[in-house]
């Protein structure tokens, strides 16, 4: 492998490393760069994830636009193009987005539930914006009720509203009765002042402010005992952060760290890939192919890419990146041959078991087998795909469990 192709495996596991850590400024600016070195519509996909990660809709949604634009087909395109769509409140929008997503790939559930999701969001805001316009008819100050009501005479009694109280009852009933400092009971013009003044004598005599809130028994006894206790340390507890935090015993402050784990990845990616074998359904027999007949991965060639657990503030995440080619073979009655290479260029956690492939067909296989390679060699969830994609979720198992 070349050293500028090497870079541009490390630069790409380098971006994903960081985005993965949430560190989305600094995700964003090695994006811009590789855009300016390769502007493709993965790089553009992968920004508009970033800065949404970032709250920056709009740029995410020039983006997805910009991906959409270099590559119509790609799905995750219009995913991303939804999902800001979705943070702008342009529901309708999001729902045309995950559609197209659905007719690019209609075995993805992820967009499916997006596109309900959007679906019933316009609802929700098509109801609105209806009410609105309704209360915005109405008279200033009438209700949607009031202005029902008023459309006919009522046979039913108005109620009399009765005179406010005057200044002198209102001070009776506010508070506790003010008193001086004799005891005495003051008179109606000072009890009003003294009132207006903001003080009140508690039940034990004490004079305070009005708004002073003095606790019930009943509300203590709700409350409970909240005075601030010590904590104290476990006996015997040695190494201070060893106890149930990943990484190595001796680090207590839970720094970076990270155990590069690519030899053993790129080994168990080779042993797992080159057992994949997808026997041809029985009832294409006789369609120039033989009983029994398979379509095998015959070689794994090209592996390149890192892998990586690493240890942030006690947390382990598992970090890998890889590109790989499977040459693949099925035999055809007579003894003929058909065969080519199925191309994995990205090969990451985040795919969510969605995987970009890249087909190429031997220029020697016979056309009547076309059929047969389109339905289980092309197809993204059967046949052969589907055998590489139960592999790579092995592989997941097996590398969570350092």
């Amino acid at each position: 492998m070349s050293r500028c192709t090497n870079q541009n495996y490390h630069l790409s596991f380098l971006r994903r490393s960081i985005f993965a850590s949430g560190n989305f400024p600094e995700a964003e600016i090695l994006y811009d760069k590789a855009i300016k070195v390769k502007p493709d519509a993965v790089l553009y996909a992968n920004r508009a994830a970033v800065r949404l990660g970032l709250n920056l809709a709009d740029s995410a949604l020039a983006d997805a636009t910009k991906a959409i634009e270099l590559d119509a087909e790609y799905s995750k395109a219009y995913y991303r193009k939804g999902q800001a769509h979705n943070v702008r409140k342009e529901f309708e929008a999001a729902f045309q987005a995950f559609e197209r997503g659905i007719e690019l790939d209609p075995s993805n559930k992820t967009f499916r539930e997006c596109a309900s999701a959007a679906k019933e969001a316009a609802a929700k805001a098509r109801a609105i914006q209806s009410l609105s316009a309704d209360e915005s008819s109405q008279k200033p100050g009438q209700s949607i009720s009031d202005s029902t009501k008023s459309k006919g005479p009522s046979n039913s009694m108005s109620p009399v509203s009765a005179p406010p109280p005057s200044k002198k009852a209102a001070s009776k009933s506010a508070g506790e009765r003010m008193v001086d400092g004799d005891g005495d009971q003051k008179d109606e013009k000072n009890s009003w002042s003294e009132n207006m003044r903001g003080y009140k004598i508690l039940e034990d005599g004490r004079k305070t402010t009005y708004f002073n809130n003095v606790l019930s028994e009943d509300a203590k006894r709700l409350i409970g005992d909240i005075a601030p206790k010590k904590i104290e340390a476990p006996v015997g507890t040695g190494n201070r952060g060893t106890e149930g935090t990943a990484g190595s015993a001796w680090n207590y402050a839970g720094t970076f760290e990270e155990r590069n784990m690519t030899d053993w990845a790129k080994g168990r990616l080779q042993e797992l890939l080159g057992e994949c074998r997808f026997p041809i359904p029985a009832r294409h027999v006789g369609a120039g192919l033989e009983e029994g007949a398979v379509i095998e991965v015959k070689k794994v060639t090209g592996l390149e890419g890192d892998a990586a657990v690493t240890f942030v503030r006690g947390k382990k995440k598992y970090l890998y990146d890889f590109v790989f080619t499977l040459e693949w073979e099925a035999g055809l009655a007579g003894g003929a041959k058909a065969k080519g290479t199925l191309r994995y260029p990205d090969v990451t956690p985040d795919n969510d078991d969605e995987y970009d492939t890249l087909l190429e067909v031997d220029q020697l296989t016979p056309p009547e087998a076309r059929s047969l390679i389109d339905e289980f060699v092309k197809s993204s969830r059967t046949g052969l795909q589907g055998v590489v994609r139960e592999k790579l979720r092995l592989f997941m198992a097996d590398f969570q469990a350092f």
